[in-house]
């Protein structure tokens, strides 16, 4: 007599790695919303008016760490921005991924949204991420796109983040 109470071990696999990925695919949406709300929050107004030039332009996040089928975001800029998309662009104009170990995909981001918006935090984000690989980079329309990301994405120049 078999008992149908007992699931076989098979699904069990099966349960932990669909556990596994709909964390990993948790975790992806809330850096994309939690970088959209720091955006929203303290990205200076004039460099939102600015992206009024490259409205619907795409630009694309992957994070090859988190290991499931779609691991990237993709921001649609806007002067108004709205949550980002997981899903690859169809058209993106920017391409950024981080080549960094999942447990420090979040430190990378901090570092990166915290740092500010001048010639040097510039260079410094350059020489840290970009030249040792954890970061790639892949301009494949202007280089004008890549700077009103920038400008949006290194925020720590507002004022709310000074006082």
């Amino acid at each position: 007599m078999i008992n149908s109470t007992k699931t076989p071990n098979i699904n069990q696999i099966d349960r932990e790695e669909l556990a596994n990925r709909l964390i990993k695919e948790a975790t992806l949406q809330n850096f994309g919303r939690l970088l959209q709300i720091l955006i929203n929050t303290f990205t200076e107004k004039k460099y939102l008016q600015k992206l009024e030039k490259r409205e619907g332009q795409e630009v694309q996040i992957n994070f090859p760490a988190l290991n499931i089928k779609i691991n990237c975001l993709t921001f649609v800029l806007s002067k108004t921005p709205s949550d980002p998309y997981v899903r690859p662009s169809h058209n993106p104009r920017v391409e950024i991924t981080f080549n960094t170990r999942e447990d420090n995909i979040v430190e990378s981001l901090i570092d990166i949204v915290s740092s500010k918006y001048t010639f040097f935090g510039v260079i410094r984000l350059l020489f840290k991420y970009f030249l040792t690989g954890k970061i790639k980079y892949k301009p494949l329309k202007r280089l004008g796109t890549t700077l009103a990301t920038l400008r949006c994405f290194l925020i720590g120049n507002s004022k709310i983040l000074k006082e």
